[in-house]
Formats: structure tokens, sequence, C-alpha cells
């Protein structure tokens, strides 16, 4: 149900039907959050700015931050303008002292820098490096600490014997992300450049809410890496999420920007499926094809690595086969144009509350719904819409609609009969 039953203004309810998916035309706009260098840059923490050029992002989130990087990415996929938060830091230290495992995992989201973390066990300071594959595997060399920036999970060389702490700067991504389900103005696409489970569950909680408020945007995260497409637990099951895979290039940096950066771009217009990301550097893990299939099973849209750069392969939501309410959602263009629909109705039926509940003003509700939402049915995606309006009660008017929305094509099966000529069959 969007919207509430208490105050007056209008409510919905959204039933799946089995034809319904597809895709429509109307670009979008991305939101990205991220670590900023504001000792260069003049932005203001947990605040949205809206970014238009590359010289605009530099002076506010500094030249060389992962913000100022993934906003980067989006531009360079077409899109514009670009709205981005850079969330508060604060120096933090975690006591080491009681860990009985090398292996462990900081308690906050942490600044991806080695110049702000000091490690020290047992009185003496350990040298941070940065890794992205799987730290249990890894022996590490004395002195020194592993450290995966995209979880915050790390490795000691040692257990401490008597004492240790882990200084760090918190970069508050909840904060931000509090600050962007206050924001006033739409976007489409929310990202956080973090890919820590905590991280990606309060991303999909702040486009949930906004969604109650008919402000709709589709969540995007990666999947901590590294990625083990056999091993992979996918614990969401939403339409308003959509992991990625890989999500990291072997600079380390967040593809993430790119990402919705091109979904911004082609907007509702077409499917993200075989489109080619622009990358600054390949994706850091290349998925074989059974790899790419068993995260397609687990309900993660995978990447394929192609030289330097990446083709998106499917544009799954976290939507199991199990979500019976949700499967006409399985996929992020399906979820977009319902929003895109249901954005517009709203639009045109908001006007309408307050007026006397008559067959006439009915009549008019319905004859404008129908009107209004005819050129959606000249696009590629619904090809049919028709809404129905009856009185209820004296205070109450119910609106059915029905749609029939366009599906891609993911599968295309060729029969080759090989004889004295060559001839296909469809």
């Amino acid at each position: 149900m969007l919207g509430n039953t208490k105050e007056p203004g209008v409510t919905s309810s959204v039933n799946s039907a089995p034809f319904v998916s597809g895709s429509a035309d109307s670009p979008g706009t991305p939101l990205i959050v991220g670590e900023a260098d504001l000792d260069s840059g003049s932005a203001n923490t947990e605040e949205v700015y809206s970014i238009s050029n590359g010289s605009q992002a530099q002076n506010l989130f500094g030249k060389d931050s992962r913000l100022t990087y993934n906003i980067f990415g989006a531009s360079n996929q077409g899109a514009s303008p670009i709205l981005a938060v850079a969330p508060e830091e604060e120096t933090v230290s975690q006591d080491l002292s009681g860990l009985t495992d090398t292996t462990s995992q900081l308690d906050n989201p942490a600044k991806e820098s080695v110049e702000d973390m000091t490690v020290t066990v047992d009185s003496e300071d350990k040298t941070v490096e940065f890794y992205l594959e799987d730290l249990e595997e890894k022996t590490v060399e004395s002195g020194k600490v592993y450290f995966n920036p995209a979880t915050d999970r790390f490795k000691l060389d040692e257990t401490p014997s008597s004492s240790g702490t882990f200084e760090y700067t918190h970069v508050k991504y909840q904060s931000a992300l509090n600050a962007v389900e206050e924001y006033g103005g739409d976007f489409d696409f929310l990202t956080a450049l973090k890919e820590r489970s905590g991280v990606t569950s309060s991303v999909l909680g702040t486009v949930t809410t906004r969604a109650s408020e008919y402000s709709f945007a589709l969540a995007v995260a990666g999947v901590e890496p590294p990625v083990d497409a056999s091993e992979f637990s996918n614990s969401y099951d939403d339409s308003r999420l959509q992991l990625v895979a890989p999500s990291r290039m072997d600079n380390m940096e967040s593809l993430l920007g790119a990402f919705v950066g091109l979904r911004a771009a082609i907007g509702i217009s077409s499917t993200p499926i075989n489109q080619r990301l622009v990358l600054r550097d390949r994706p850091y893990r290349a998925l074989n094809e059974t790899e790419r299939g068993d995260l397609i099973d687990k309900f993660v849209t995978p990447l394929q690595r192609i030289g330097q750069s990446a083709a998106v392969v499917d544009d799954l939501t976290t939507v199991s086969d199990e979500n019976s309410e949700e499967q006409a959602y399985k996929y992020g263009f399906s979820r977009l144009v319902v929003d895109f629909l249901i954005g517009t109705v709203h639009e045109l039926e908001q006007p309408f509350i307050g007026k006397f509940n008559s067959p006439g003003v009915i009549g008019q509700l319905e004859d404008l719904l129908n009107k209004s939402a005819r050129p959606l049915t000249q696009s590629n995606a619904i090809y049919s819409y028709n809404a129905e309006v009856e009185l209820v009660t004296p205070t109450t008017a119910k609106v059915r609609f029905y749609a029939d929305v366009a599906e891609p094509i993911r599968f295309i099966d060729n029969d080759f009969v090989i004889g004295n000529d060559l001839t296909l069959q469809n």
C-alpha cells in the first residue's frame, strides 16, 4: 500500500499480473553517496548537490576523492545532472585486545585510505595494505595488516597477546542516507560506495521509505568482494534493490557510479542488457559463463569483463522465485516502468482530492486518466492501458488500472539444419 488512510490523499495498491514487465522512455537521475576530500573540496557534509560538470564535482568534493571519481564515471555514461552527497567523517578507535582470531571486521564503514589508518598490536605499529581477495586464504606478512576496503574486513599477522587498537576514519553513510531520505527533490537511482551489508540495507531502506511518499528510486549496490558465485547467498528479496557483481575495478575503485550513470542515461527507454560500461579500469574479476549463470540464479546482475571494459549481462532485482507478490518486478526496468506509471497517475489524481464526490467528477477523473496516459501506449514499453473509476463511498473513489507492458528479449534459440544447403529454421 502506497500512501495512508489517515489524511486525505491518494493511496495505491500495486498487484502483479503475469504479463507486466518491460521498459519505457524517460531519462533518469542518479544519486551517489560516497567519501569526499573536503580538505580540498567546499561541499557541506550530508547535503545533496546537483552536479552538471567535472569542475563542479572537483571543487565540491575534491579532485581525487572516490565520490568525484564515481561522479566522473556516471558522467562518462551520459548521466546529467548527477546528485551527490558526502557523508560526515569521524576518527574512531577500535579495541583489538580481545580478538581470538586474526581476521575480523571494523565496527563502522571506514574511509578507504591507508593514510587514515593506524594499527598497533602489542605496542608494534603495523602497515596496512588493501586487498579485494579472500583474506582468510592469505598469509599476512609479518608487521602488516591486510584490509578489504569494500567490506572493512581485516586480517592481522598475529592475534594480540595483550593489547591492540585500530584507529580509522568512520564514514557515516547512515547519516548521509538519512539526509537523502529527507531530500525534497527527485532521483531515480541511489547507490553508496561501500559494499558491506549494513550500508546496502540502509540504501534499500532509504528508497523504500521514499517510495511510501511516491518518490520512487531503484537502489543499486555491489556484492561484497571477493565474488564467489558458487558460495554466494543472497539475503535480499526486494524489487527495489539491484545487486551488481563485480562492483570494483582493478584499481579498487567502485564502478557503481558508472553503472547508475548508464541506467540514468538510458532511463526506461531500453534495458541495460548487453550495454557497455565506460570504465577507467577493468573489473577486478573476470566472471566466466558458469559464474555469471550462478549469480543470475541468485538474482544478481553480473558484469562480463570485455578487455578494459565490461558489459551488463542481465537486469535482475533481488526478487526471489518464491516472492509471488513481486514476480512482475524481477527486472530493474520492470520496477522502473511501473513506478513511472504510478507516478504519472498519482500526479493526475492529486488535483481531485477535495472535490465533491459526484458521478460527474468521477467521470471527469476516468476520462482524464485515460486521455492523459494515452501517450504511454505510444512508447515501446506499454502496449495497452485502461483506467476505470467508480464511486465507493461519499469520500472514496476506486480506480482500477490495467496495463500490458512489454517484456524484453532475453534469449534467442537457433536451430541449424545442415544439408547440401545451409538452412535456418526459426
